[in-house]
């Protein structure tokens, strides 16, 4: 069962990376990126990368905990890795994929908040709404993102000077793709809706980002799995429309750049109001609306979201065979119109 650990332990997270430590010497890279202090405590923020040396090796990229609350992501993400290094002891098909790509995590961007038991950070800060993005319609609902104060949700804090939790998500990103020949992107969250989703760019307007051939492309490949027609892929924008997020703006800067065809940024959101019905004593629990508090589920969601993370690792290892030709574009484009803007 999800809980916080008590006394001088800290973090579960942070234990749970730690007694992973054994498993991942010799297969992957942990660091240190840096350390959030609140209230005389120090939080450090890790950084977890396997695989190719290669500098333009194709990123597989992932990211959870950004909302404290949101801990079931994290869990992945640190499952994942354990499983990849179980099977590199002795699958020469693992060794194979990851002497072709690169992955890399962040799995607890938030620990203040995890710590806390809050959406928020240390400072009341909803970090994806922190970035100096601006929403191009709903921007008056409050969920979308708010500058008044932090005793309300979703608080903005000051997107021109971005919490160090945020600009630390945002520059890792900028320094693992640089100069590689693909990134493909997954941040973990938990709290909406009944069917698990996969979401991608832009959550601050409703028209489409310039790489929408090839979501379209990422999307057949789902579309051909059985195993993983549990999820919803479509526009953020379907739900809701946000000031702010981390992921638009790193798309963005992509697109001035020109270089956006080569990152494709999604965001896994788990339905957690599933979990909800068939338990619906969790919703008691601060945290039982965000996460699996009975053991075969969190088992169980642990182990269908690797299926996900694996298939993403093998799109990136071989996103040559799939990613539109140039002269493909624009029938992926009108069939990504029709499919998620309407004809």
């Amino acid at each position: 069962m999800l809980h916080l650990e008590t006394g001088s332990g800290g973090l579960l997270e942070h234990r749970l990376l730690n007694e992973l430590l054994p498993e991942l010497d010799g297969f992957a890279e942990v660091q240190v990126l840096d350390e959030i202090r609140h209230d005389g405590a120090a939080f450090p923020i890790h950084s977890l990368s396997a695989g190719s040396k290669d500098p333009q090796a194709p990123l597989l990229l992932l990211t959870g905990g950004v909302h404290g609350l949101e801990r079931i992501g994290s869990h992945v993400i640190l499952a994942f890795f354990q499983h990849l290094a179980r099977m590199a002891l002795w699958s020469e098909s693992i060794h194979h994929l990851l002497s072709q790509i690169r992955i890399a995590a962040l799995p607890v961007i938030n620990p203040v908040g995890m710590s806390l038991r809050r959406r928020s950070n240390g400072a009341g800060v909803d970090l994806m709404r922190n970035a100096p993005v601006e929403s191009h319609g709903s921007a008056w609902r409050l969920w979308s993102g708010q500058t008044i104060t932090p005793r309300l949700p979703w608080f903005r804090g000051q997107p021109e000077a971005m919490e160090k939790e945020s600009s630390l998500l945002c520059d890792f990103v900028r320094r693992e793709r640089q100069g590689r020949s693909f990134t493909l992107a997954l941040d973990l969250h938990s709290g909406f809706g009944s069917k698990d989703s996969l979401w991608y760019p832009y959550s601050h307007r409703l028209s489409p980002p310039a790489n929408l051939a090839e979501y379209s492309a990422l999307a057949r490949l789902l579309d051909k799995s059985p195993l993983l027609s549990i999820y919803d892929f479509e526009p953020q924008t379907r739900h809701y429309q946000i000031s702010g997020d981390l992921w638009d703006l790193l798309l963005l800067e992509a697109e001035a750049s020109g270089d956006e065809q080569r990152f494709l940024p999604l965001t896994l959101e788990l339905g957690s109001w599933l979990w909800l019905r068939k338990h619906p004593s969790s919703i008691l629990s601060s945290e039982g609306p965000f996460n699996p508090l009975i053991r075969h589920r969190y088992e169980r969601i642990l182990r269908r979201h690797g299926v996900l993370l694996l298939l993403l690792a093998e799109a990136c290892a071989s996103h040559r065979r799939w990613l539109p030709a140039e002269g493909q574009r624009a029938t992926y484009q009108s069939e990504a119109r029709n499919r998620w803007y309407g004809p």
